[in-house]
């Protein structure tokens, strides 16, 4: 099992840090814990893709993706799946 801290940021929203010394890189993961009802779910389902298409900072895809690159080709995923 693979040494991993979790942080807790605030109720329904947890911080994964998961270090690896064999390698030069970590991985972040952030998760989000949403209730599914049918007025909320297809929002919540776009959620990830609007996430990853850039902030106030990077506001198009080209300027995101270079300012990746310049964190040492650093990437940006989202997905969203339900339990149960």
């Amino acid at each position: 099992m693979t040494n991993h801290t979790c942080i807790t940021l605030c109720p329904g929203a947890e911080l994964f840090v998961i270090p690896k010394d064999t390698f030069k890189t970590d991985f972040i993961m952030f998760s989000f814990t949403l209730p599914l009802d049918a007025d909320t779910a297809a929002q919540y389902a776009l959620l990830p893709a609007v996430l990853c298409r850039g902030s106030v900072r990077y506001p198009t895809l080209e300027s995101l993706a270079c300012r990746l690159d310049t964190l040492y080709n650093a990437g940006i995923a989202g997905r969203a799946h339900k339990r149960g």
